[in-house]
């Protein structure tokens, strides 16, 4: 049996593998940019705006609002106020989508991936993570703040933002 395929089959078939390729490319190609945005002197503080594209969060029970919505806007407005203070801000994520490219098996760890490229190529200060995580119990609000093992530097800023919080909840390490 012999398979033909015709020139214009071919052409769509390649066009749909170019678009699939990009897709699953463009996270990278946007965090490099980004990143390349990040001062070369000075301090520079990634922020990442939890969530995003599929992947909303928890939805607010009155409010309907997903989680990755208000992460974002909080993200944005850090961004607008460490760049007004002089501080380079590199955001993970800067649109409502998430960073993992096509919506199949793996989403997660690739979003993840994407991630961890812009804190790399961003070499930060600090990496401010927001999320509006939903506790069962009321009696638990507030920051939660994660430090690196064994960084001295990061538990002190950790324990600073507890203390500054008005029910701060337990500092814990990764």
């Amino acid at each position: 049996m012999m398979l033909v395929i015709k020139k214009k089959t071919l052409l769509i078939a390649a066009g749909a593998a170019a678009l699939f390729v990009l897709l699953l490319l463009l996270p990278v190609i946007g965090a490099a940019v980004r990143a390349a945005g990040a001062p070369q002197t000075g301090i520079t503080v990634v922020i990442d705006a939890g969530h995003g594209g599929i992947d909303g969060g928890v939805t607010g029970a009155v409010t309907g609002v997903k989680e990755s919505d208000l992460n974002l806007a909080v993200a944005r407005r850090l961004q607008s106020d460490f760049q007004t203070a002089g501080i380079g801000a590199v955001m993970t994520r800067e649109s409502s989508g998430g960073l993992y490219g096509l919506a199949v098996t793996g989403r997660k760890r690739r979003d993840m991936e994407a991630r961890k490229r812009v804190i790399d190529n961003a070499k930060p200060a600090i990496v401010v993570s927001v999320h509006m995580n939903f506790f069962p119990q009321s009696s638990q609000r507030g920051a939660q703040v994660f430090y690196k093992k064994g960084d001295d530097k990061g538990k002190e800023l950790a324990a600073t933002k507890q203390t500054a919080t008005p029910q701060p909840t337990a500092t814990y390490s990764s």
